[in-house]
């Protein structure tokens, strides 16, 4: 599309014309897989010092939470979700479906039951993962029916505390 502007003051106060070409496409079909690791034990930028409010930018990827329930623990270098009902909300990429999600505990870990819901709360995998306390593990979740351009959340269902020390997130081109 081509986008033309002239100032107009009067008939003969007129600016020159300018023009600017502006190319608008569609998202790629069948494109390449996005993967996302984001790693809490090593490098999280200056949220390694900065802490989490309720949401934060990771590699230019945008994440919700649920508050002061959700932050960067340093001792056990991971991300904190505490307790029944917090959450990280992952981010939902524009012609992409999220499809699966690994998650490695941190051993320094309370003993939480994690699993992955849709924004509304309901379970997108039908599976839990059980964080054993002072054992770091990787659990892998298959989203059930995964939907194009929909936010998940890696969310907490019991009173322990989880430390999240890495997660990968693929993302299928729909």
């Amino acid at each position: 599309a081509t986008i033309t502007a002239t100032a107009v003051a009067t008939e003969e106060y007129r600016s020159a014309t300018a023009e600017y070409v502006i190319l608008l496409t569609e998202p790629i079909v069948g494109g390449a897989d996005i993967n996302i690791t984001v790693d809490w034990a090593t490098n999280v930028g200056s949220l390694a010092t900065s802490g989490l409010t309720e949401s934060f930018v990771i590699d230019g990827y945008a994440y919700s939470a649920s508050g002061t329930s959700c932050y960067y623990y340093g001792q056990g270098k991971a991300l904190f979700l505490g307790k029944t009902g917090a959450y990280v909300q992952l981010p939902a990429i524009n012609g992409y479906k999220l499809t699966k999600v690994v998650l490695t505990s941190a051993s320094s870990t309370g003993g939480a039951n994690v699993t992955i819901t849709d924004d509304a709360g309901s379970s997108a995998t039908g599976t839990t993962a059980a964080f054993a306390n002072g054992t770091s593990a990787e659990f892998t979740f298959d989203i059930s029916a995964p939907v194009v351009n929909k936010s998940y959340r890696i969310k907490v269902t019991n009173s322990k505390n989880a430390h999240i020390a890495k997660w990968v997130l693929t993302y299928q081109a729909n």
